[in-house]
């Protein structure tokens, strides 16, 4: 005999419901904000997660500012460019030229970078520059 196919969807919501129905939204609500914790904590160290910066009621709809926080992870350099590579995948892109001692230094030079903190900034001792990552971000130079 075929077992029929079971949607887990429509099994959470059942069990959501009964338990809404027994004890109240706020018992049910607390349980998934706990497994939400543990699951996040989880699936996003520390270093790829999203801070909410504030909530506000708009139109009477909760919202939510969210701040990412870029952080790097690698540096590379074309002729041209400088390429940060992110944490979370993205890669920024940057002249050279914008920074005159990046641009004058030997690729030995370039390639002898400290990433500083979780990957807020990177630092060139030889040269000694300094830039962050919000700021390459935001295209200051």
């Amino acid at each position: 005999m075929d077992m029929p196919r079971v949607n887990n969807r429509t099994v959470a919501s059942g069990v959501i419901d009964t338990l809404n129905t027994l004890s109240g939204k706020s018992i049910v609500a607390s349980i998934l904000s706990e497994c939400w914790d543990d699951l996040a904590n989880d699936l996003f160290p520390k270093d790829r997660r999203m801070s909410v910066l504030a909530e506000r009621d708009v139109d009477g709809m909760s919202t939510q500012a969210i701040e990412v926080h870029a952080l790097a992870q690698e540096v590379r350099f074309t002729d041209d460019d400088m390429v940060v590579s992110l944490v979370d995948g993205r890669s920024v892109w940057v002249p050279l030229e914008w920074f005159p001692r990046l641009a004058k230094a030997t690729r030995e030079q370039l390639e002898n970078y400290e990433i500083l903190g979780d990957g807020e900034g990177i630092h060139w001792p030889d040269i000694d520059e300094d830039l962050s990552v919000e700021g390459l971000l935001r295209g200051s130079h």
